[in-house]
């Protein structure tokens, strides 16, 4: 089956699972809109950004990724589907299954990490993306949650295709990559009306993944890349709807299924026109974009930074280097008199406040984002403890108020997006300060058969996990990726909550 077919395409619009009209065709038969338009972006000098990014991605060879970005994809997947076993047993993860047992699939289906569920790929991306959670990870530079919305539609279109290890990995660096980049020329907390970038930009990573996968042409490449204009675009007010990220996951898989099946983004400039998305959320399209999407060289994927615990990623560099400075210099809480951290200045009071917060936090999720929290946290457990990170039950303790008395958090300008610098006073007079662009905590491929087993021995057995764990630590060896969703489902029944 190498397109939607009629039947399952209104099924799918009927329920709502597209995010945008993408366009209407009004062709003869014999010229399609997709057609024709492939036909013009083919004959075109003076191509689009989108254009332009759809040559790198349809060009792209596994054979041209540097050694270190397929490790690093690698340790995403293992990252992420550690996440997933974990996600099995949270609120989330019960909201997905009630919600995908309606969904009955038709034509290709996809499996959902640590279940026996068989999807759509478009729901199957939903439902992995959910499992991935809240824990994830962010591209250090372009401030972008980047993982749980491209592997999931990877995985999802990977298995229904039966495509290699080696293509996942090339589509997964891709989605990280045109990522990266939208990202990196305006961060979404320096708009006009600031905002998480993952709500501007996230279309494009699994509209990217998926279109790749699908092997789209490059006429129909820019076309779905249009099509991530026009999805799951965000707003600011009360923070984020539980499920954001795993729609944007879903709607970027279905819209690239859209544009294979025939579905046209009819504006070539949706990204640079004058009601693109540039202009639309900044105002203007940022000097260095162009020179960005000049050329590829894979390694958006390297600034990748994995989130052990609950919150942001704007917290992640301070709290790590907080607690491997605790650790080295073996101190107590008893013996920190204060502690003084300094973030790059957001140009958002509102954000700013949020990652300053003291509490009380309602609902206690707030606390997450909150760095004086968190390293309140640290203090109080003597380094980072992961079960009281996501303990919800205790972010309003007196305990902690009384620790988060210890702790200012103050705002500097002319820094990258993952600086931060952090003062320790010790009680004996010391002063212990580190300073860094970018602190994240090592994951090397010895610990990932851990990672894996400390959730997943709840659904997979032995033999499972470790057949799961050779599977992605030799991906580009393996030839059809279904193998590693197979390793993945568990053999027998699971109560899950």
């Amino acid at each position: 089956m190498t397109a939607i077919d009629r039947r399952t395409l209104l099924k799918l619009v009927a329920a709502g699972a597209g995010g945008a009209v993408l366009g209407e065709s009004t062709a003869t038969e014999e010229t399609t809109p997709a057609a024709a338009a492939t036909a013009r972006t083919a004959t075109t000098t003076d191509r689009s950004l989108s254009e332009k990014i759809a040559d790198h991605v349809v060009r792209a060879r596994f054979e041209d990724l540097p050694a270190e970005v397929i490790q690093k994809a690698k340790e995403q997947i293992v990252f992420f589907f550690g996440r997933a076993f974990e996600g099995a047993f949270t609120d989330d993860g019960r909201q997905m299954r009630r919600v995908v047992a309606k969904s009955a699939p038709d034509g290709e289906t996809a499996a959902v990490i640590g279940h026996r569920l068989r999807l759509s790929p478009s729901d199957a991306a939903f439902a992995n993306s959910t499992l991935f959670g809240g824990k994830d990870d962010v591209l250090a530079y372009a401030d972008i949650h980047a993982g749980l919305i491209t592997l999931p539609t990877a995985l999802a279109i990977g298995e229904a295709r039966r495509v290699s290890g080696r293509e996942l990995i090339l589509a997964l660096v891709l989605g990280y990559e045109v990522l990266g980049r939208l990202g990196r020329a305006s961060l979404g907390w320096t708009a006009p009306q600031p905002r998480r970038s993952t709500n501007i930009f996230g279309g494009y990573g699994p509209v990217t993944v998926a279109g790749r996968l699908l092997k789209l042409d490059p006429g129909r490449m820019a076309h779905a890349i249009g099509a991530g204009a026009h999805l799951c675009m965000g707003i600011a007010e009360g923070s984020m709807m539980d499920h954001y990220y795993s729609l944007i996951a879903r709607n970027g898989t279905f819209a690239a299924q859209l544009v294979e099946a025939g579905a046209v983004c009819y504006s070539r400039t949706t990204l640079e026109g004058e009601l693109g998305l540039y202009r639309s959320f900044f105002g203007e399209v940022p000097p260095g974009l162009p020179k960005l999407l000049e050329q590829f060289d894979y390694r958006e994927i390297l600034s990748a930074v994995q989130k052990r615990y609950s919150g942001t990623g704007h917290n992640t560099t301070p709290i790590e280097m907080f607690a491997d400075e605790m650790g080295k210099a073996g101190l107590t809480m008893q013996q920190v008199a204060k502690i003084h951290a300094v973030l790059p200045a957001k140009g958002s009071p509102v954000r700013e406040a949020e990652l300053s917060s003291r509490g009380p936090y309602d609902p206690p999720q707030r606390a997450h984002s909150s760095l004086t929290y968190c390293l309140a946290r640290v203090l109080l457990d003597g380094g980072i403890k992961l079960p009281h990170f996501d303990d919800l039950s205790i972010v309003n303790d007196a305990d902690v108020a009384r620790v988060m008395q210890k702790i200012d958090i103050a705002f500097e300008p002319g820094h990258g997006p993952r600086w931060a610098r952090v003062a320790i006073h010790t009680t004996d007079g010391r002063k212990l300060e580190r300073e860094s662009d970018l602190f994240t905590f090592k994951f090397p491929p010895d610990a990932w058969g851990e990672w894996l087993a400390a959730s997943g021995k709840r659904l997979l057995t032995p033999d499972q996990l470790a057949q799961l764990l050779d599977l992605i630590s030799n991906l580009e060896r393996v030839d059809d990726v279904s193998r590693v969703l197979a390793a993945a489902t568990p053999t027998r029944a699971v109560e899950l909550p």
